[in-house]
């Protein structure tokens, strides 16, 4: 009887530790992801002022047609970013930092979790209508005008 039981502990106790490591698997691989943000690109702290604040605007072309670009980016439960968007502005990216320090368009892209360069597209990027083969190391200016052009490859 104890021997019937101690196979029950052991099987409980090994399916236990394989739960709790898929969970910590699980969590690490997602912490790395945002940690990755979080190094390029912080959260504002409470209670610290701003030393930088400016706004570029970006705009999207995919095929002739103008993209929404969320107004979402930046802003999350707990962390309001240092690049972000706000619900009253279409295109306006936003950046206010706690540090002075150069954030680019491709620290912009890393928040929204996406990439400048698609796959079976050509881009055209101009900044203040001059043509611009910087990409995701353009450096994000007040008053700056971003455009990407996407058009599918031939």
């Amino acid at each position: 009887m104890v021997h019937k039981y101690m196979k029950k502990v052991n099987a409980l106790i090994i399916f236990s530790l394989f739960l709790v490591l898929l969970v910590l698997f699980s969590f690490s691989k997602n912490k790395n992801s945002l940690s990755q943000i979080s190094a390029d690109v912080p959260c504002l702290l409470p209670n610290l002022p701003l030393v930088m604040h400016l706004h570029s605007e970006l705009s999207i072309e995919i095929d002739g047609k103008i993209q929404n670009i969320p107004n979402t980016i930046g802003i999350e439960k707990s962390c309001e970013r240092a690049i972000h968007m706000h619900n009253d502005t279409m295109g306006k990216i936003h950046v206010e930092s706690q540090t002075v320090r150069d954030y680019t368009l491709g620290d912009f892209f890393s928040v929204w979790g996406e990439k400048i360069e698609k796959e079976n597209y050509d881009l055209i990027m101009t900044v203040n209508n001059q043509p611009s083969k910087e990409s995701s190391s353009v450096i994000l200016k007040n008053d700056q005008k971003i455009k990407l052009v996407y058009t599918a490859k031939k």
